[in-house]
């Protein structure tokens, strides 16, 4: 959290309705937000760093996850990409782009 902005912009792409873990979270309170929910909704199953690239003001990580739901017992696995936009050494946005339909079914009971 020390790296992340004051006002950053944390978006964890996806429906709401059927994610609930996606949205638009303000600021470093909503970015911790949106990490409590994902690791109190999930358990991480697989986290293989596919690598990591950087340009300018980008670094994107891009990973292969495996994660199961909690409240349903059911599974998803997703080529995860992690877009930071960074100035000044500190995170000002994050962008999480994944299969937000294999993560939607993996919500449904």
């Amino acid at each position: 959290m020390e790296v992340i902005a004051d006002d950053v912009a944390w978006i964890y792409h996806g429906p709401r309705d059927q994610v609930p873990i996606s949205g638009n979270w303000v600021g470093k309170a909503g970015a911790g937000e949106q990490l409590q929910k994902f690791v109190g909704d999930t358990e991480t199953e697989k986290f293989d760093m596919q690598g990591i690239y950087a340009g300018g003001d980008k670094v994107i990580a891009l990973i292969q996850e495996a994660c199961k739901v909690k409240s349903t017992g059911n599974s998803y696995e997703t080529l995860v990409a992690h877009i930071r936009t960074v100035r000044d050494g500190m995170i000002v946005q994050f962008d999480e782009l994944y299969d937000s339909c294999a993560v939607a079914a993996a919500y449904r009971a």
